[in-house]
């Protein structure tokens, strides 16, 4: 199974883009959030999933991105959670910069 939901700016304006991509398989579940079109930021932005914090990522020539898996591995995060249900979103010092809005992860 593979989910895709696509991020947009949050405010009408903003700039910004991105998607998140949740694929589970019989021996392994992923789930991974690109962006680009941000600017560069001193500190990180923050990925919010089902409005809990899910981790940092650093925005380099205006592109980043976080990923998780279960099971864990080299490096990459434990994903611990189920991103289907839920709204995804990236702040940066608490403003909201893009969203999935109403949309869930969906084939």
């Amino acid at each position: 199974m593979q989910l895709e939901v696509s991020l947009y700016p949050a405010v009408e304006g903003g700039s910004g883009e991105g998607k998140a991509k949740f694929w589970e398989r019989t021996d392994r579940s992923d789930f991974k959030v690109e962006v680009e079109g941000l600017p560069e930021s001193e500190g990180p932005y923050t990925l919010k999933v089902c409005s809990e914090d899910r981790g940092e990522m650093i925005i380099t020539a205006g592109s980043g991105e976080l990923a998780y898996r279960s099971p864990e591995s080299e490096g990459i995060p434990l994903l611990d959670f189920d991103p289907r249900p839920c709204p995804i979103e990236l702040f940066e010092g608490g403003e909201l910069l893009l969203t999935s809005g109403d949309a869930l992860l969906s084939e």
